[in-house]
């Protein structure tokens, strides 16, 4: 027994080692220049096929342009595992255009020498507000919160419905695409009292997705204990 778990632990090494020299002998290369989704926002990202030397003057062979004006080299972030560059949050619906130029070095220290100019047009991304849930319980004694996540939105408009006691059964029949039709909830709010409509400031960075809690502990409407829709 002891003798084939040392024979298993040299084949896992002698994989181990093959992979390692795998990827030393791979080129070197830029692999895409594209947006993407990066921490809940548009990005632009350039990926390598090895990890990037963080020491080195990567952001100097890089220059990204909107119309004619070059954006902050600054604004380029390394990616966690130095495969990819990444310019976040970038604006919808725009053109943008990527030069590299220059000598790049890898983490194990080989070169590439970057010769590219490309035109990136990034997607329409609409300003957007949305419940970030289906349903929340909240207390009566501990802070109330109604989280939202948004979009490039800088205030929303929240109105509160209770829902009669004889009415709760008939709001649990119906379907998640029904709840999400908007003649529905006329329909359904227009038999429910309204407690409350409000305004709410969105602290957030533009051109990423954002969850706010909405702090609603001050609403002396909600003390009374119920059903609500908003």
């Amino acid at each position: 027994m002891q003798r084939l778990i040392h024979g298993l632990l040299a084949c896992l090494l002698l994989l181990a080692a093959g992979l390692v020299q795998a990827s030393d002998d791979s080129p070197f290369r830029l692999t895409s220049i594209q947006e993407e989704t990066w921490d809940d926002g548009a990005a632009i990202v350039v990926r390598f096929s090895a990890p990037i030397d963080p020491a080195s003057d990567w952001r100097d062979t890089l220059q990204l342009r909107q119309g004619l004006s070059p954006l902050p080299a600054g604004h380029w972030l390394l990616a966690d595992d130095g495969r990819a560059v990444i310019h976040p949050f970038v604006d919808p619906e725009t053109t943008y255009v990527l030069r590299a130029r220059g000598r790049v070095r890898s983490i194990d220290g080989r070169h590439l020498t970057l010769s590219v100019e490309q035109r990136i047009e990034t997607r329409a991304r609409p300003a957007t507000a949305s419940f970030a849930g289906r349903g929340h319980v909240l207390s009566s004694v501990l802070r109330r919160a109604l989280p939202v996540s948004t979009l490039n939105i800088d205030e929303v408009d929240l109105d509160i419905f209770r829902i009669a006691p004889d009415r709760i059964g008939a709001w649990s029949l119906y379907t998640r695409v029904q709840r999400n039709w908007l003649y529905a909830m006329q329909e359904f709010t227009a038999g429910n009292p309204l407690v409350y409509s409000g305004r709410f400031a969105i602290d957030h960075q533009r051109n990423q997705r954002t969850v706010t809690n909405l702090d609603l502990s001050d609403i002396p409407e909600l003390d009374v204990p119920g059903a609500y829709l908003a």
